[in-house]
């Protein structure tokens, strides 16, 4: 009963070069056989599923806020239950692994069972 559990993932992150893109995206685990990444990409305009890699990757594609490219420390709070069963129809299990990619600087990576955790030492925080 007192164990945590991954629910929410917080990534504090800014653009090194304002009003260029970014994308920062997380692996978690379903059990569905392939690899699986929460992909939160600046330049995405519309939640969208993606695979990759002949089939052996899926992307769940996120559309970032406009204001994530202004150079300003932003700290994303993603809840990883709510946007798996949203993108890949299956039960969340576990978080894996952050990766990004474009000129960003990341700052802090926070994993809770607590979204109110999270926001009590988010930068700029926006839920998604």
């Amino acid at each position: 009963p007192y164990e945590l559990r991954d629910r929410y993932c917080g990534v504090t992150v800014k653009s090194l070069s304002p009003n260029y893109w970014f994308r920062f995206y997380l692996k978690v685990n379903t059990n569905a056989g392939v690899d699986q990444y929460l992909d939160f990409h600046s330049e995405n305009r519309r939640n969208e599923k993606v695979l990759e890699d002949g089939g052996q990757s899926e992307y769940w594609r996120v559309p970032l806020p406009e204001q994530c490219k202004d150079g300003d420390w932003h700290t994303f709070i993603v809840d990883l239950d709510d946007q798996v069963q949203k993108g890949f129809v299956k039960s969340f299990e576990w978080f894996e692994r952050f990766c990004f990619r474009g000129d960003i600087g990341v700052a802090d990576l926070f994993i809770s069972d607590s979204r109110e955790a999270i926001e009590l030492v988010a930068v700029n925080p926006v839920v998604l």
